[in-house]
């Protein structure tokens, strides 16, 4: 039985920030090259900047940015963790590597899980049905009756250890029944200087016009868990595993989402 019954991720974002990344000033060429030629095929440069650098694969439904400051990669629609995680962290060693970062700080994951609903006032009961807040008898007596929408954001701390370190670990809840953003349409200047591309950009954008043939529309509504799990700290570099913390946050997120969609009968 799958204990998160129709609640499923459609949105995750992992994150890291980088403490006197400054070096990227000089380096986003190179780290663009370097991601290119190690991530695999269907990765294409978007408008890059000395603010920061950015790359798509849509055939994966992912986003690359990054810049002096951070950098946060996410996948939407089919999410495929372990790969997200693999790419995460060859990601983050490439850039500290380029840079010679030394310090990092407020690593993060956050997953959006989404259950599809005909309408938002289904959405709205669903989140009610889970029960996970009681109003107050001040509000029920205000509305004449308990609230028929409830949405709320909760948050959860505590000091504890991580792989031998000592961290700060925050959790952020929020719960919606809200209207489901439809996934991005395909960039159609894109599509049309498929022919003026350099060869390894033509066919990733030939494997983006596969995934166009096939792409889906979202449902217009949902009951959304939006959690996070992220560490308040920061670390050296060479110490902190990235891949572990977000392969340890993935499972924590999924065992708490599977304990807030109990009352979902």
């Amino acid at each position: 039985m799958n204990e998160l019954r129709e609640f499923q991720p459609s949105n995750v974002v992992a994150s890291i920030r980088f403490v006197q990344g400054y070096r990227y000033l000089d380096r986003c060429g190179e780290i663009l090259i370097r991601l290119e030629n190690e991530l695999g095929e269907g990765w294409i440069p978007a408008e890059s900047s000395p603010q920061r650098g950015i790359l798509r694969n849509y055939e994966l439904g992912m986003e690359l940015v990054f810049s002096s400051e951070s950098m946060t990669i996410k996948q939407e629609e089919l999410i495929v963790a372990e790969q997200l995680f693999e790419i995460a962290g060859c990601t983050y060693e490439i850039i500290c590597g380029v840079t010679e970062i030394e310090r990092v700080l407020n690593p993060a994951i956050r997953i959006v899980f989404k259950k599809p609903c005909s309408s938002l006032a289904e959405a709205d009961q669903t989140i009610v049905r889970l029960n996970l807040v009681t109003p107050s008898t001040n509000l029920t007596a205000a509305l004449n009756g308990k609230p028929t929408v409830l949405h709320f954001t909760t948050t959860r701390e505590s000091d504890e250890q991580w792989d031998g370190l000592p961290v700060h670990h925050r959790n952020r809840i929020h719960v919606e029944g809200s209207g489901q953003l439809q996934q991005p349409p395909f960039d159609e200047r894109l599509v049309r200087r498929i022919r003026s591309l350099p060869e390894k950009q033509n066919e990733a954008l030939k494997q983006l016009l596969g995934a166009r043939s096939k792409f889906v529309a979202s449902q217009a509504f949902a009951a959304t868990l939006d959690i996070e799990h992220s560490f308040e700290d920061e670390f050296p570099y060479r110490s902190f595993q990235f891949r572990m913390f977000l392969d340890n946050g993935w499972a924590a997120l999924q065992t708490l989402a599977s304990e807030l969609v109990k009352g979902d009968k």
